[in-house]
C-alpha cells in the first residue's frame, strides 16, 4: 500500500489537495486561504503524503536565513493520520523535507517536540538525529 502513496511538495499548486485531509494530520482543520498564504511565502518548505486523493500526512517548516552563516531549516510540524502510521510515511516526508532544505542551501535541520511525545521522540531517534536539551519560552500576542 505504501507504493500507492505519493509525496507532493507543499506549494501553491498543491493547495487544492488540502480540501481532503484525513483525521489527525494537522492540529486543526486546514483553512485554504491560510494554506495558500503559507505556501506562497518565501523560504517555507513542506510536503504532503497523498493516498487516493486524500492527504494522509504532512511535514512543514521553513528555512532560516542567517547573517553569520549558512541557512538552517526548522521543522514546525509533522503529522501522519493514525490509520497510516508505522508504514514509512513519516520517513518519506522527512526525506522530502531534507532534500528541499539541502537544495535551498541549509546545512542543518532542527525539530522540537514535547518531552512526553514518545512517538515523535522515537521517530527522530530512529533517524539518528542528535538529541540535545533546550529551554523554550513562549507568550501569546
Amino acid at each position: 500500500m505504501t507504493s500507492s502513496i505519493s509525496i507532493v511538495l507543499l506549494s501553491a499548486a498543491a493547495i487544492p489537495l488540502l480540501a481532503h485531509v484525513a483525521n489527525d494530520v494537522f492540529d486543526e482543520p486546514v483553512d485554504q486561504n491560510l494554506a495558500a498564504t503559507w505556501a506562497s511565502a518565501p523560504h517555507h518548505i513542506g510536503a504532503l503524503a497523498v493516498h487516493e486523493g486524500i492527504v494522509i500526512g504532512q511535514i512543514r517548516g521553513y528555512l532560516q536565513l542567517n547573517p553569520d552563516g549558512p541557512p538552517q531549516a526548522m521543522v514546525d510540524n509533522l503529522g501522519v493520520s493514525p490509520a497510516f502510521q508505522r508504514r514509512g510515511i513519516a520517513t518519506r516526508l522527512w526525506t522530502a523535507f531534507t532534500a528541499e532544505a539541502k537544495r535551498a542551501g541549509a546545512t542543518a535541520i532542527y525539530v522540537l517536540t514535547e518531552p512526553d511525545n514518545d512517538a515523535a521522540t522515537h521517530f527522530y531517534a530512529s533517524l539518528n538525529l542528535r538529541h540535545s536539551e533546550a529551554v523554550m519560552f513562549e507568550t501569546s500576542l
